[in-house]
């Protein structure tokens, strides 16, 4: 069984990125994302249509990028934390919160 955690790598505001790391609790390990210059913000899991293993599916969640001083929404598969996909979304903002809800 995994879960998602956010996880502050600077307590300074003006610098602050958070990781996102998925850690399974039965086997006792993690894989983490971690940007320099990008700071995470409150993560979803949306599954994939069919999916029968619980991480078979993508992590969406909306990044402040400090080199830009924009947010994007980045989507990482859930099985190995890697990105698969960063959209531009200059009309987001980082606090912005979210739920996924799949259709009947």
């Amino acid at each position: 069984m995994g879960t998602f955690v956010l996880r502050s790598q600077n307590w300074d505001l003006k610098t602050a990125h958070m990781s996102l790391i998925k850690y399974d609790v039965c086997r006792r390990t993690y894989h983490m994302w971690y940007d320099a210059i990008r700071s995470a913000a409150e993560p979803i899991y949306a599954p994939r249509p069919g999916a029968t293993e619980e991480d078979d599916g993508v992590i969406l969640a909306p990044v402040f990028n400090t080199a830009t001083n924009s947010t994007e929404l980045v989507v990482w598969d859930a099985r190995d934390m890697s990105v698969v996909a960063v959209y531009a979304s200059p009309n987001v903002p980082i606090t912005v919160h979210g739920l996924w809800f799949e259709r009947d």
